[in-house]
């Protein structure tokens, strides 16, 4: 391994790390989960004929996938700040203890600090960034999300989730599918909703769930779902690393001195 890309083995592996805990927090919400987040249990109504069907909230799981996230999204974050560490010392600069990516929205105060780096970086890595930046320009929000919820887990709570169920769908031999709309506070103070009452049996047949999963308290206008906002960032991190990884030249002539 070239002397490169041992530098830029920390950032790698808080990546990779941080893969593994979304990989975990995929598993705790997933369909095979167990428990499930989401589960449809099956009552006799007592007349001998007819049931009743309910979907239950495992309400457990919600609070078990906030730490989850949090390991995640802080290892993304850690992730670059070790990647301008590496690319720091990479130009001949010593320890700088407020030596940190710009995890910034706003595009002139981005700027600003990017050009702060370049004193410490070099115009190769400083260039490196601004581009992979861009290149991710419509999907910033969701990116920068994720720093939102690494934020929250350290200075104040856990980014909390919220799960919620559309609709419930059966298919039936011989017949069309059999679909109940789920209100939008059935789960308000509750972690169960009879959907279905006084049925015939649905014995050995699947029920679908339409559900949605989605961050809390990220702010209005926010992208909320981790799905979309983790894919993005995933992205967003090894293409930043692999792009000043890849900068060449890294003596290149101090831009202030």
């Amino acid at each position: 391994m070239s002397t490169v890309l041992d530098f830029f083995e920390d950032a790698r592996s808080l990546r990779d790390r941080a893969q593994r805990h979304f990989d975990e927090f995929q598993q705790l919400i997933g369909r095979s989960a167990n428990p499930p987040l989401w589960e449809v249990k099956e009552y006799p109504d007592g007349d001998g004929g007819t049931f009743t069907y309910a979907l239950h909230l495992n309400h457990d799981i919600l609070t078990k996938v906030k730490p989850v996230a949090a390991d995640a999204a802080n290892n993304l974050v850690h992730s670059l700040d070790q990647l301008v560490g590496a690319a720091a010392r990479l130009h001949g600069r010593g320890r700088h203890r407020n030596l940190y990516f710009p995890w910034i929205l706003d595009e002139i105060a981005f700027e600003r600090q990017l050009r702060a780096l370049e004193q410490l970086i070099g115009t190769g890595a400083v260039t490196a960034i601004r581009e992979v930046r861009n290149r991710h320009k419509a999907a910033l929000p969701h990116i920068h999300a994720v720093k939102t919820v690494s934020n929250s887990g350290k200075h104040w709570a856990l980014t909390p989730s919220t799960s919620s169920a559309a609709a419930v769908a059966v298919n039936l031999p011989g017949q069309p599918q059999k679909i109940w709309d789920i209100p939008p506070a059935a789960f308000e103070g509750s972690e169960a909703y009879d959907f279905a009452v006084g049925v015939q049996r649905m014995q050995g047949v699947p029920f679908m769930v339409l559900l949605q999963f989605a961050f809390e308290g990220l702010g209005e206008g926010v992208p909320a779902s981790p799905d979309d906002i983790f894919s993005w960032a995933f992205r967003y991190v090894k293409d930043m690393i692999d792009a000043v990884d890849a900068v060449q030249n890294w003596r290149d002539p101090d831009p202030f001195a």
